[in-house]
């Protein structure tokens, strides 16, 4: 479990810069699990920030913005565009092919289960779906990635926590936040823009 997710699941008190800077390693390798690329990942997380600074402060923020990128990689049309090479070991480059071929549910459900270590409940509630369809969902991803050769459970969760060390953490320049603009009292959101008074 990459514990950084819940650094920050206090009542929120820091700026938006803070939270990017303390929350965008963990949410870029949970994002370069779920769609195998830097590049993919970073566009999601940096949509996702852009997003949730509106909502501050937020009480949970590493669990808010996680179920928002899990959103966000569940509607992202361009999540099958194929990966950039890594250099990385061969092992880790057949396994990343191996979850990239999982369908998207499945494989959102085992990264959730077995590199986050949520529950079903937690689990149902990020991919919208009954918690009794939770089980089904990790079990048939995991038998997938057994008759590829990727072993027991324990050493999925192990590949995951090894493949997710390959990702790009080092953070960015962090995104313009949204800003409620007011004009005539119908609200609209800006990327960037200042705070118009009435």
């Amino acid at each position: 479990m990459d514990t950084r997710f819940a650094s920050t699941e206090g009542p929120a008190t820091e700026s938006f810069e803070s939270l990017y800077r303390t929350q965008y390693p963990a949410m870029m390798r949970l994002g370069f699990l779920l769609t195998g690329s830097d590049e993919a990942a970073g566009d999601l997380v940096h949509a996702v920030f852009r997003r949730v600074s509106a909502r501050l402060p937020l009480e949970s923020p590493g669990a808010h913005l996680r179920a928002a990128l899990v959103t966000a990689f569940r509607s992202d049309r361009r999540r099958e565009v194929p990966p950039a090479p890594l250099v990385m070991p061969q092992e880790l480059v057949e396994f990343r092919g191996h979850v990239l071929r999982l369908p998207v549910q499945q494989r959102a459900a085992v990264v959730l289960a077995y590199f986050c270590d949520l529950g079903d409940f937690e689990i149902a509630a990020l991919l919208s779906c009954r918690p009794a369809t939770v089980p089904a969902l990790v079990g048939r991803g995991l038998a997938d990635l057994r008759r590829r050769g990727r072993g027991p459970e324990e050493a999925v969760s192990d590949l995951l926590q090894r493949l997710a060390a390959h990702a790009h953490t080092e953070p960015f320049l962090p995104p313009e936040p949204l800003v409620q603009a007011r004009r005539r009292r119908r609200p609209t959101w800006r990327i960037g823009a200042p705070l118009l008074q009435r």
